[in-house]
Parts: C-alpha cells; sequence; structure tokens
C-alpha cells in the first residue's frame, strides 16, 4: 500500500469524522489502529476502506459516548471483521499519548487550528499533552 493511498484514507476518516461531529482524538486514534495494520500487513487494496471503517469503529468505541456509523460500509462487514483486526492490534485499544499526539498534531495542522489553543488547560496554565508526560517536537 503506497503512502499516498494511506494518507488519502486518512484524508477520507478525517472528513467523516468532522462531518459526524467526533471527537479529532477518535480520528488520531483510529489513524493509529490502521498504521499499526499497515505494519502488520493486513491491508491490501481489496481490504482497506473496510479496514479503515472498523479501525474507526474501534475508536468510537474506545473514545465516544455514542457509536455512529461508518462509510461505504455495511454493518455487517464490519461486525465481521471487528474482532479479528481487535485481535491483531493485540487486544489494545487504549493507546499512549506519544502514539496518538502527533497524529492529533497533524490533523489541527490540516484544519488550521492551533493544536497549542486547544490543548491549553486553564487551571494549570500548561497545555494538556505536558500532563500526559508527551513533549512535542
Amino acid at each position: 500500500m503506497t503512502l499516498s493511498k494511506i494518507r488519502s484514507l486518512k484524508s477520507r476518516l478525517l472528513n467523516f469524522g468532522i462531518a459526524q461531529d467526533l471527537e479529532l482524538s477518535t480520528i488520531a486514534l483510529s489513524y493509529v489502529y490502521f498504521e499499526k495494520l499497515v505494519l502488520a500487513r493486513m491491508i491490501n487494496k481489496a481490504n482497506r476502506r473496510l479496514v479503515a471503517g472498523v479501525c474507526l469503529l474501534l475508536a468510537v468505541k474506545v473514545n465516544e459516548r455514542k457509536e455512529r456509523r461508518v462509510p461505504q460500509v455495511t454493518a455487517k462487514q464490519l461486525r465481521e471483521r471487528e474482532f479479528s483486526i481487535y485481535a491483531t492490534l493485540g487486544f489494545n485499544l487504549y493507546i499512549s499519548p506519544r502514539e496518538f499526539m502527533p497524529h492529533l498534531e497533524r490533523i489541527f495542522a490540516q484544519l488550521g487550528r492551533s493544536f497549542a489553543k486547544q490543548c491549553y488547560m486553564s487551571l494549570s496554565d500548561r497545555p494538556i499533552y505536558a500532563h500526559l508526560g508527551y513533549r512535542p517536537p
């Protein structure tokens, strides 16, 4: 799978997530899951959209209060692949900030928003990622 195809799928996930009013952190989590599956060589041309949809579904289940639909795949297709993808991810859907914060920062940059302003915590005068042990590059 080429880098341009990966970026294209990420862009589609971002556009869908914004349209569905998902948390940007949910979209970043789906990116991490998807990249882990790319590295595990589980993704090919025939299944890339379905796998991206399942990654988003898993991220929604972990990070959102309410489950939402995923584009261009049926609920049946998602449910059929969900467990195998969950198993490939090592049954670990809780990602360290070190893994997903770069994706979240890139999403903010794509949207033309200031990451530091969005993550600012008013009580401590420190960005939220500092509390998580993450230092931006």
